[in-house]
């Protein structure tokens, strides 16, 4: 058979995160064009085919992929520019999943607003901003928790973010739990994999997961905002995140994507739930059985640095540390999630303390 009449499946990027979608897709009978720019990707030996051009860059990946028999495209990354290339190879072959337009409402906050308060969903947005604290968030190409800010009034944004106080979207700050609810939706259809109590730092920054019975009717109203808020974005045949947040008032939404929160595909792995087989099975928007779920008494917790310098050391009091940043590697204190330096994922028992301690050496950097 020729590789015209195969069918090929896109992963774009070849890093350690995108090596179980490139086994997934592996095998479920497609053949793997690899796109990353890096020579010496971790998966770039997985793959039956590779192309060495950037993620960012639409044209040079509809370049690589010409001639061949194109069905679905992975992007499973948290880059803005490398899910709108994505978007756009998927409008040009015909594709499921985010198009340009569904990803344009997730980047731009007021259309964000928008299209939520069309649907009815509930969202801070809905609440007076006088007397309370705020959150101020990126209005263009804002994604996950990337330049999220908090203040004390509205006031005290103004008056810090000065002139660039026009390019955040405000809305109040909501004292409550925070949720997230995380799924695919497969040919259509959305499946709730996981509900997860959601630990943040004291910038917003996420800091772990405590999972939940996806059964228990105190998820109910959780998992009815996480669908209504995908529906009124139009998503079709992708994974989706949504924060929801409880408090007196009700549940909020607060923020969607088009992935999993932070490393909760391997939380889920983890617990042997199947997330990589059922998000190749989105690609390709093929019906699905039913989804198994996330259980309770999972969790997942982050390790971040206190200061700048060289991290020289880090274990865990339970579970196994899986690094994101090799140990000598330059380190400062979290902005985002992008500046964990690593992981670990364990059970727990109903009361027992869901969090961990870490043992982090940061050795000063030469001069």
């Amino acid at each position: 058979m020729s590789e015209g009449a195969d069918k090929w499946m896109i992963v774009m990027g070849c890093g350690k995160s995108q090596v179980p979608f490139i086994r997934a897709a592996s095998g479920a009978g497609f053949r793997v064009l690899g796109v990353d720019r890096d020579l010496e990707a971790p998966g770039r030996e997985e793959t039956d085919r590779f192309s060495a051009v950037s993620t960012f860059d639409a044209e040079a990946v509809l370049a690589a992929i010409e001639g061949l028999n194109i069905v679905g495209i992975i992007a499973y990354s948290a880059f803005v520019e490398c899910q709108k290339a994505a978007a756009i190879v998927r409008e040009r072959y015909h594709l499921v999943g985010p198009k340009p337009d569904a990803l344009k409402y997730l980047l731009n906050k007021p259309d964000w607003q928008r299209k939520l308060d069309a649907a009815g969903v509930n969202t801070p947005k809905n609440l007076p901003l006088s007397d309370c604290s705020v959150i101020a968030k990126p209005l263009r190409d804002g994604y996950g928790s990337a330049g999220i800010r908090r203040f004390e009034s509205m006031d005290a944004a103004k008056a810090e973010l000065g002139d660039a106080f026009s390019n955040f979207h405000l809305e109040p700050f909501l004292d409550g739990e925070l949720f997230n609810v995380g799924g695919v939706i497969i040919d259509g259809q959305p499946h709730i994999l996981s509900v997860c109590r959601k630990k943040t730092l004291p910038n917003l920054v996420t800091s772990g997961f405590c999972s939940l019975n996806t059964m228990d009717p105190a998820c109910s109203g959780l998992k009815h905002a996480a669908v209504q808020a995908i529906t009124a974005f139009g998503f079709t045949d992708t994974p989706f995140s949504v924060d929801v947040i409880r408090s007196k008032d009700g549940d909020a939404v607060i923020d969607v994507g088009c992935l999993l929160d932070a490393r909760v595909d391997r939380l889920l792995a983890a617990a042997e739930v199947p997330v990589y087989d059922y998000i190749v099975a989105a690609t390709f928007a093929e019906k699905a059985a039913q989804t198994t779920s996330l259980d309770a008494g999972w969790a997942l917790d982050f390790a971040f640095a206190d200061r700048e310098g060289c991290v020289s050391h880090l274990t865990a009091s339970r579970g196994e540390v899986e690094l994101e940043r090799p140990l000598g590697s330059h380190v400062h204190q979290p902005t985002s999630i992008a500046d964990c330096l690593g992981y670990c994922i364990f059970r727990y028992e109903n009361g027992e303390e869901t969090s961990v301690s870490w043992t982090i050496q940061i050795e000063d950097e030469a001069a």
